[in-house]
């Protein structure tokens, strides 16, 4: 049988199949970012509260196909309450062992993690408090304990314990001066060594007779 969420093969036959405008806009409804996270929460809750087997596959389905989405991998656990997500679910990910309390807000790119290294004194999975505010970019790993009211900013990596009501910021950026305009064009690997063996062939001294 062919696979539905195939989504690489059939989504833009699907697309062009659409007969009218109102078809097409229904079908973006059905892809808004705000849609598919009440989508997600909804079926996450009745993963936990139906009884019934079918059900439970379905809310796993439609929790798998929006982390797919997404980019995400937002685990099935119920000790995971769910957060506010200002930027949708992209790039979030989480630990099948983590806790997270209530009122969490939760930026994209996110990652609370595992430690599973064997000769690791933080071993384990983080637990987050309530009301804690992760910034854009920011990982917290392992044992850690996140205290209630935290905020951590963007980027910042916490593998140690935070108490409550604090702040963790990064280290402010260096920021070095040149003199001269920086050639910040990007260039593929194949033509960085191109670029790279003609110099290099340029310092080369002649062979003497």
């Amino acid at each position: 049988m062919e696979n539905p969420l195939g989504f690489d093969r059939n989504i833009f036959d699907y697309i062009d199949s659409l007969p009218d405008v109102e078809s097409v806009k229904s079908a973006c409804a059905g892809v808004d970012n705000n849609a598919l996270k009440k989508i997600f929460w909804a079926s996450f809750k009745k993963y936990f509260k139906t009884k019934s087997a079918l059900e439970k596959q379905k809310a796993s389905l439609k929790c798998t196909v929006i982390n797919r989405y997404f980019g995400s991998g937002i685990p099935l656990n119920a000790k995971i309450t769910p957060f506010t997500t200002p930027h949708a679910f992209y790039g979030i990910f989480i630990s099948a062992n983590a806790k997270i309390g209530k009122g969490c807000t939760i930026f994209q790119h996110v990652t609370i993690g595992s430690n599973t290294l064997l000769d690791s004194k933080s071993a384990g999975a983080p637990t987050i408090g309530d009301n804690v505010y992760i910034g854009t970019g920011a990982r917290i790993i392992g044992n850690v304990k996140v205290g209630n009211n935290v905020r951590i900013g963007a980027g910042c990596t916490v593998t140690r314990d935070v108490p409550d009501n604090c702040t963790v910021v990064q280290a402010a950026p260096f920021v070095i001066q040149k003199n001269s305009p920086q050639d910040n064009r990007w260039i593929s690997m194949a033509k960085w060594r191109k670029i790279k063996a003609e110099k290099t062939k340029l310092i080369i001294p002649p062979p003497t007779a």
